[in-house]
């Protein structure tokens, strides 16, 4: 745990260090919708959200984020200030295999103002209505390595009279590294400012470092260092996330002269579905209540989410007390969903391990199962549906075969087993088990194959 801790801040040192390399400005920046925090849990995390994966709302902070989605994901926000002010900020992200895309509306309005015209009428206007549209997109460019871009249009109107329009892009990299630590960098709103009537105010330029680590399987812990550069500012905050079941805890501070306060927040997850809330206490003069909805789809079902075992119909024959020996049984390679198949094939053989482990069973190993099949001029992977189940277990000269599926739902693994006699054709036990991150797949092929080997 210490070793961990001490990673996590030497992380953020280096994020530091990043974001400071950067040249030093002064002023101040126009288009503050470009700058809001666009969904509750990153407003519980402080805005920390740079190096967050797999959530569609952190391509606001580091565009490359939308290339770790592995699910369709919207993300609906709404805001309302103490000035009556609102904000509101719909995102979508649809990741590809080749090329993940993203769409973004964010609508701000500063409230009404009242006022005396030339002839002492009193006149009422919104005082600023912002509207905010972009494009992003994604790409795994290497193992680990994730790049992305956003192309934004903003449109800015004061006092129902002036409006300025501008372009601007944001620029961004993720990498992960093995053990749960992602880092992330990013440039932020650059492009032209906003010309009202003759001078043009600057957009606020950041540039973004951040670090997420997963301490344990249900603590994540988040560090961000933005710096303003028109205003040669430095902004660091820090945040954590606590995951007991459906229900997330969530906590963040931001060191800053202008939005320093202690931010808290709590989300509840069901199915594909999140609802999310936060608040933000700044400076002790005013306080902010951001609620947003969240869901996902194209992923795998809820049924599979759940640690369960599901047995399917009993094998009338004998009982494992009647057994005069072992059961001969085989492992095909699992497919994948939101994996890779070679990362499908490796959890197949750490279960091949584990069941041997077990002692229930006598295993055939896979060179000899490959070597087989070669010869028949037959395929060991892709083979999910009990049909090709019993043809491999012919070929192979085993009783019972089992098959069955890794995939990926945001940082969560599942994997799916079912147990086939090569006789009946019929499945005899299924069963499921989930694996938080990749560091825990071999406990759960342990888990799973403690399951199957029961009576």
């Amino acid at each position: 745990m210490r070793k961990k801790l001490m990673l996590f801040f030497l992380s953020m040192s280096l994020v530091t260090q990043a974001g400071m390399v950067w040249s030093k400005g002064a002023g101040s920046s126009a288009g503050y919708i470009l700058t809001r925090t666009v969904s509750a849990r990153a407003g519980g995390l402080a805005d920390a959200l740079g190096a967050v994966n797999n959530d569609v709302c952190g391509l606001h902070y580091n565009p490359a984020g939308i290339a770790t989605l592995t699910s369709q994901q919207i993300s609906l926000m709404s805001n309302r200030g103490i000035a009556d002010d609102n904000f509101i900020a719909l995102i979508y992200g649809h990741p590809s295999e080749k090329l993940s895309l993203g769409v973004s509306v964010i609508y701000y309005d500063a409230g009404t103002l009242e006022f005396y015209d030339s002839n002492l009428i009193l006149r009422t206007k919104c005082a600023e209505k912002d509207v905010s549209a972009g494009l992003s997109i994604g790409k795994t460019v290497a193992q680990n390595l994730h790049a992305g871009g956003n192309l934004k249009f903003l449109s800015s109107t004061l006092v129902e009279d002036k409006t300025a329009t501008a372009l601007a892009i944001d620029l961004g990299l993720l990498y992960s590294i093995n053990g749960g630590l992602t880092l992330g960098l990013s440039g932020l709103n650059i492009g032209s400012g906003l010309k009202y009537i003759k001078e043009t105010d600057p957009l606020p330029t950041t540039i973004r470092g951040s670090v997420a680590y997963h301490l344990t399987n249900q603590l994540l812990l988040v560090g961000d260092d933005s710096y303003l550069v028109n205003e040669g500012q430095l902004v660091p905050a820090v945040g954590c996330e606590y995951e007991f079941n459906m229900f997330h805890i969530r906590t963040g501070y931001k060191f800053s002269s202008d939005t320093q306060g202690l931010n808290i927040g709590i989300g509840f997850n069901r199915k594909n579905f999140g609802v999310d809330y936060a608040f933000g206490l700044v400076n002790s003069l005013s306080n902010e209540h951001t609620i947003s909805l969240k869901m996902a789809w194209g992923g795998i079902p809820e049924s599979v989410k759940e640690k369960k075992v599901i047995e399917i119909e009993k094998k009338p024959v004998r009982k494992k007390s009647e057994r005069t020996e072992k059961i001969n049984i085989a492992v095909a390679d699992f497919s994948g969903q939101n994996v890779s198949a070679a990362d499908a094939s490796i959890v197949a053989g750490f279960l091949r391990t584990e069941l041997v482990n077990t002692g229930a069973f006598n295993v055939m190993d896979r060179a000899n199962m490959e070597m087989v099949l070669a010869e028949q001029k037959f395929q060991l992977s892709g083979c999910t549906s009990e049909e090709c189940a019993v043809k491999m277990g012919k070929l192979l000269n085993v009783q019972h075969m089992m098959v069955g599926s890794l995939s990926k739902l945001l940082d969560t693994y599942y994997i799916t087993v079912n147990v086939v006699d090569v006789e009946t054709g019929k499945i005899l036990k299924s069963s499921d088990q989930k694996a938080m991150n990749a560091d825990e797949l071999r406990s759960a092929c342990k888990i799973l194959a403690g399951k199957l080997s029961e009576e």
